[in-house]
C-alpha cells in the first residue's frame, strides 16, 4: 500500500481543470473573463441522445464489448452469412463504387488523387496503374458477383480464427540536408502569384439547345459519368406555396408509387443511379433588372449505360407518386417533425447563416425565397403544420402543387455527358412521363420584399451570433475589399481579442453583403467593433505586395478546382443567369485591377453603406436583453 500510496501522491493536479475552477470563481464574482482551458459544449444533449443513453442504463448496457461483438451481433452476422447478401444489393454496391470511382468524390484535387491510387495499386499489388483504369477490374468484380464469389469472401473473413497482432518498429527519419530549417511557420514561395498571373479564369465548353417534347433541352459535352439535371419553372409560383413545395421535396424519399413501395424504389435508385434528389434552388440573374430564376430541380447522376434506367426511374419517382393514405401522411409528419428538430440543432451551430439570409431576405428576392424555405420563416411553417396535424389536407395542397409543376411549367432538361448518351436521352424523351405538349414560359420569380426590421433570435447556446446586411450592386472587385475587412481588421478585433470564433464580410451575388460574427461571446460589443472598421482601413497604407496578396486571396476561391458534378451545376446556373465567358473575363480583370486607392475609397464608401444595415442576432437570453436597444423585435426560438 505504501508503494501506491507514494505514487498517488506524485500525481499532480489537472492544469486544465485548475484553469477551469478559476474561470468559474471569476464568472461567479461578475467578471467578464474568456474561459481558454476545457471545451464545453454550447448546446443540452439532444432528447433522442438522453433517451438513448437512459435505456442503455437501465438494460445494463454499461460494460465494454467482447471483442468478437455481442452475442446479439455475431448472431445478426451469421443470419447474414448463411443467407448471403441478395445480388440486387451487392451490384448496388458495386455500381456506387465504381461511380464514386469515376466522378471522385471530396475536395482533393485529381491529380493529388491519381498518385494516391497509383501508390496505393503500387503498394498492394505491385501495379501502379491499377487503380488509375478501372474499366477492366469492375468488370472483374462483376463477373465475380454472378458467381457468388462475394458471399464466399464474407463468411471466409468473418470465420472465427485466433487474432495475431504484430508491432511493426519505425525507423527514425533522416533530417534533409543542405535546406535552412524554418523558425517563423511561415510558407514561402519562390515564385509568388500576383494579379498579373491570374489570366481570364477557365471557359465554359460549347454545348447545344434544342427543343424535344416540349422541353428544353441542352447538352455539356463530358467525359466520365452522366449527369441529369431536370429544370422546373417556379416563377409563377404564389410565395405562400414555396414552403409546402419545399418541404415535398423531403417528402419525397419517404412516399410511395404505384409500382413500388418508397423503401423498393430506393433500393432501385442506388442500384442504378450514383445519386439522385429533389431541391429547390434560385439565383439572382445578371440579365436587365436582376431577375431572380426560381427552379425546382431533379437531378440524377449515372454511368452512362444506365441512363435508360435512370429516366424510367425518374418517371416513376416523379409522376407515379401517392400522396394520400397512412403511410403517406405518417411520412409527412415523421419528416416535418424531422426538419424542425434539425433546424433547431442548425440554429445552434449555424446561427450566422440563418441571420445574415434573414436580414437579406429585407434587400434581395432570392434571399427572400430562401429565407421562406430555408430560415426563421420556414420553421414557423413547420411548427404551424405539427400543431394543426391535418395531414390530409397537407397531402392534397402537396399532390395538386406537385402536378401542376410537372405537367404545366416550363422544363429544362441538362444532359452533362458524351455524344453517345445526347443520342440516347433524345429517344427516350419523347416517350416519358417528362414530354408535355403544352407548358408555359419560364418568367423572373416575384415577390414583395417586407420593410428591413433589427431582430434577435433568442437560443440556448450561450454564444452569439451577430450580423449585419446592407444592400450592395453586385461587383466583383468588392471581393477584395470583403478579403481586406475579413483578414486585416475583424480576425484580429473580433476573434483574437474579442474571442469568437469565426468572423468575416461576405459579398454575395444576389446584390448584398454582410458582417458576421460566429459563437462570439459578445454582441453589442461586436456591433461597436463593425462600426470602426471602414473608417480604419481607409486609413491605411497598402504596398504593391499587399495589394497582390488580397487580389490573389480573392480571387483564390474562384479558381478552386470543381469536381464534375459541381462543374454541372455551375454550368447550368450561368445559363440561367446569362452570365458569358466575356463577362466572367471582364470581371475577373476588374478584380486584378484593384489598387491601394480604389481600396481605401471602397472602405471609406462602406461605412455609408452599413449605416443602411439590418442588424440580425441568434443569441443568448443574457446578452440579448443587455442590448435590446439595438433591436424592434426579439423572439424566442
Amino acid at each position: 500500500m505504501k508503494a501506491l500510496s507514494n505514487l498517488a501522491q506524485s500525481v499532480r493536479a489537472s492544469t486544465t481543470l485548475a484553469i477551469d475552477t478559476q474561470f468559474n470563481k471569476m464568472r461567479s464574482e461578475g467578471i467578464d473573463v474568456i474561459g481558454f482551458s476545457v471545451g464545453q459544449p454550447d448546446f443540452p444533449t439532444p432528447e433522442h441522445i438522453k433517451q438513448a443513453g437512459i435505456r442503455a442504463i437501465q438494460e445494463n448496457l454499461t460494460k465494454y464489448t467482447p471483442t468478437p461483438g455481442t452475442p446479439a451481433v455475431r448472431k445478426a452476422v451469421d443470419g447474414i452469412l448463411e443467407k448471403g447478401i441478395p445480388e440486387e444489393l451487392l451490384m448496388a454496391s458495386l455500381n456506387s463504387t465504381e461511380f464514386a470511382s469515376l466522378e471522385r468524390p471530396g475536395s482533393i484535387p485529381d491529380g493529388v488523387l491519381d498518385a494516391i491510387n497509383a501508390s496505393t495499386g503500387w503498394l498492394h499489388t505491385g501495379d501502379p496503374a491499377l487503380l488509375l483504369h478501372t474499366n477492366a477490374l469492375f468488370a472483374s468484380l462483376r463477373e465475380k458477383l454472378e458467381q457468388g464469389w462475394f458471399n464466399e469472401l464474407l463468411r471466409e473473413l468473418f470465420a472465427p480464427a485466433p487474432v495475431e497482432i504484430i508491432q511493426v518498429p519505425t525507423l527514425p527519419k533522416k533530417e534533409e540536408e543542405g535546406r535552412a530549417a524554418r523558425t517563423d511557420g511561415k510558407l514561402v514561395l519562390d515564385h509568388p502569384l500576383t494579379a498579373a498571373d491570374l489570366g481570364e479564369g477557365k471557359k465554359q465548353t460549347p454545348g447545344s439547345k434544342e427543343l424535344l417534347a416540349g422541353a428544353e433541352l441542352l447538352h455539356h459535352p463530358s467525359a466520365g459519368n452522366t449527369y441529369l439535371y431536370l429544370y422546373y419553372d417556379l416563377g409563377g409560383m404564389a410565395p405562400e406555396n414555396m414552403s409546402c413545395l419545399h418541404l415535398l421535396t423531403d417528402v419525397m424519399d419517404e412516399l410511395d408509387t404505384e409500382k413500388h413501395t418508397a423503401q423498393e424504389l430506393n433500393t432501385l435508385r442506388n442500384t442504378w443511379l450514383g445519386s439522385s434528389g429533389a431541391w429547390m434552388d434560385c439565383w439572382t440573374g445578371q440579365q436587365e433588372g436582376r431577375p431572380c430564376h426560381a427552379k425546382l430541380i431533379v437531378g440524377m447522376s449515372m454511368l452512362e449505360r444506365s441512363l435508360e434506367k435512370a429516366v424510367g426511374l425518374g418517371s416513376e419517382w416523379l409522376y407515379e407518386t401517392k400522396f394520400s393514405g397512412p403511410q403517406a401522411e405518417a411520412a409527412m409528419e415523421r419528416v416535418a417533425s424531422q426538419q424542425k428538430l434539425l433546424m433547431e440543432q442548425k440554429f445552434l451551430r449555424e446561427g450566422h447563416a440563418f441571420a445574415a439570409m434573414r436580414a437579406a431576405a429585407h434587400f434581395s428576392v432570392e434571399s427572400a425565397l430562401s429565407e421562406r424555405c430555408n430560415g426563421v420563416s420556414y420553421y414557423h411553417y413547420l411548427c404551424e403544420l405539427l400543431e394543426k396535424a391535418d395531414w390530409t389536407a397537407l397531402g392534397k395542397k402537396m399532390e395538386e402543387l406537385w402536378k401542376s409543376v410537372l405537367k404545366k411549367n416550363a422544363l429544362t432538361v441538362s444532359l452533362h455527358g458524351s455524344d453517345a448518351a445526347l443520342d440516347t436521352l433524345k429517344k427516350l424523351l419523347p416517350g416519358s412521363a417528362f414530354a408535355a405538349e403544352k407548358r408555359g414560359e419560364a418568367k423572373p420569380y416575384t415577390e414583395e420584399l417586407t420593410a428591413p426590421v433589427n431582430e434577435a433570435f433568442i437560443i440556448d447556446g450561450g454564444v452569439n451570433y451577430d450580423v449585419l446586411v446592407w444592400p450592395m450592386e453586385r461587383r466583383l472587385e468588392r471581393k477584395v475589399l470583403a478579403r481586406v475587412m475579413s483578414y486585416e481588421y475583424l480576425w484580429h478585433n473580433i476573434r483574437e481579442v474579442g474571442g469568437a470564433y469565426g468572423t468575416g464580410m461576405v459579398t454575395q451575388n444576389d446584390g448584398t453583403e454582410y458582417l458576421y460574427t460566429y459563437r462570439d461571446p459578445h454582441l453589442k460589443e461586436s456591433y461597436e467593433t463593425f462600426a470602426k472598421g471602414p473608417a480604419e482601413l481607409a486609413d491605411r497604407d497598402y504596398t504593391e505586395k499587399d495589394m497582390n496578396e488580397f487580389i490573389v486571396g480573392a480571387a483564390a476561391k474562384l479558381d478552386t478546382p470543381r469536381k464534375p458534378r459541381e462543374e454541372a451545376a455551375s454550368t447550368d446556373c450561368k445559363y440561367f443567369c446569362g452570365i458569358t465567358d466575356e463577362m466572367t473575363a471582364a470581371e475577373r480583370k476588374s478584380l486584378c485591377s484593384v489598387d491601394a486607392a480604389a481600396l481605401k475609397a471602397e472602405a471609406a464608401d462602406l461605412s455609408a453603406r452599413m449605416e443602411k444595415g439590418v442588424r440580425v442576432v441568434f443569441g443568448s437570453k443574457e446578452a440579448v436583453e443587455a442590448a435590446k436597444e439595438l433591436f424592434d423585435r426579439v423572439e424566442t426560438l
